[in-house]
């Protein structure tokens, strides 16, 4: 199994978590946290200190660094959970900066079409809260599948 795969699995219990709680589990972000950190720990065995490792870890560094900007707007406001933050950053480590902002603003236009779709059939508020991780792991699964697609052609 992927990588990836175990990523979209990992944002789908979370997104499940998400939606009925409203909350997102510190035992499945610690779970995340371990992940990336064994990951390193398996890169510098097979690499080595070498600079490709250097490359790896600035390049998981640039990865979180949307998730970061993410977990610090929800130290600044309430619109913003701290869990969302957290698991961006988590998945981000594992992508590129590129694939990150990619997935918060595809995530962002999904969740704003479905809020809009919602708001127009009457079902929520303008202060409704509604759970982001699922919309995070709907793009973050459409664009691998896109990326997975593109690099079979």
């Amino acid at each position: 199994m992927s990588i990836s795969m175990m990523i979209i699995i990992y944002l789908f219990m979370l997104s499940v978590w998400d939606i009925r709680k409203k909350s997102l589990p510190v035992s499945l972000i610690i779970l995340g946290v371990m992940a990336v950190f064994l990951r390193f720990v398996f890169r510098l065995v097979i690499c080595g200190p070498s600079t490709e490792l250097i490359r790896i870890v600035f390049t998981a560094l640039l990865g979180a660094l949307p998730g970061l900007i993410m977990t610090a707007l929800s130290y600044c406001s309430d619109k913003v959970g701290r869990g969302d933050g957290y698991v961006l950053m988590i998945t981000g480590s594992f992508e590129t900066c590129t694939f990150s902002a990619c997935v918060i603003c595809l995530a962002c236009i999904l969740l704003a079409c479905v809020s809009g779709i919602l708001l127009v059939m009457k079902k929520v508020t303008r202060k409704t809260r509604m759970a982001y991780i699922p919309f995070v792991a709907v793009s973050y699964m459409m664009l691998k599948f896109y990326e997975w697609s593109y690099l079979r052609i």
